[in-house]
């Protein structure tokens, strides 16, 4: 069965600290209502997903705190991207004549 979770992307400018990177990813993870979080350190992107029945706003509002008590100054922003992929795998799982 499918399971819908919305997909986040933050990007972190300014990122120079790999442990930091390291500390951000690992709080994330263990954040009740995300899965999947991984940061990449060399593209200073931090993407998660937030599972089904969790407000994805509150979810993003406690990243960011979680990125500016551990690497505080950084530019924190929430790509649009990510909602962009999110409906575009909805249409590759369908199985339509409109979609080919």
């Amino acid at each position: 069965m499918f399971e819908a979770m919305e997909k986040v992307e933050i990007l972190l400018g300014g990122l120079n600290c790999a442990n930091c990177a390291r500390k951000i990813e690992e709080k994330t993870k263990k954040l009740e209502g995300v899965s999947k979080a991984n940061l990449n350190f060399i593209n200073r992107n931090l993407k998660f997903n937030v599972e089904e029945g969790y407000d994805k706003e509150k979810i993003i509002e406690k990243v960011i705190d979680i990125i500016d008590a551990t690497e505080p100054g950084l530019d924190i922003e929430v790509s649009k991207k990510a909602a962009i992929k999110k409906n575009e795998n909805i249409l590759k799982e369908c199985e339509c004549a409109s979609t080919g």
